[in-house]
């Protein structure tokens, strides 16, 4: 699945999109990792929260995530629901946007 499309939406769509962008080079990443980072920080920016909010150990491994020159590590998918818990949403509404909200035909 092309996740660039999806990722080009989100960067104009979100402020902190833009600032986490411009500040750390996110376009290094691969779709997949650079699309639930996006998704994160837009549930972030949509609720008014600040990245440094959420609870410590998902603050520090997103930090990690964002900061790292690795750029080929993955998005460390088993701080979701921590993050889900501390937005106040379950994970399915985490995964409610495209492309995981739509039907291949």
């Amino acid at each position: 699945m092309k996740l660039t499309k999806y990722t080009q939406q989100m960067e104009k769509d979100f402020k902190g999109i833009q600032a986490l962008e411009r500040n750390y080079g996110t376009k290094q990443f691969d779709d997949a990792t650079r699309i639930l980072l996006y998704r994160v920080v837009a549930l972030c920016d949509m609720r008014g929260i600040a990245l440094s909010n959420l609870n410590q150990n998902a603050f520090e491994k997103l930090v990690e995530l964002i900061t790292t020159r690795d750029k080929g590590l993955p998005f460390p998918v088993a701080i979701l629901p921590s993050i889900c818990n501390d937005l106040k949403i379950s994970m399915v509404t985490f995964f409610d946007f495209p492309p995981y909200n739509e039907v291949e035909k």
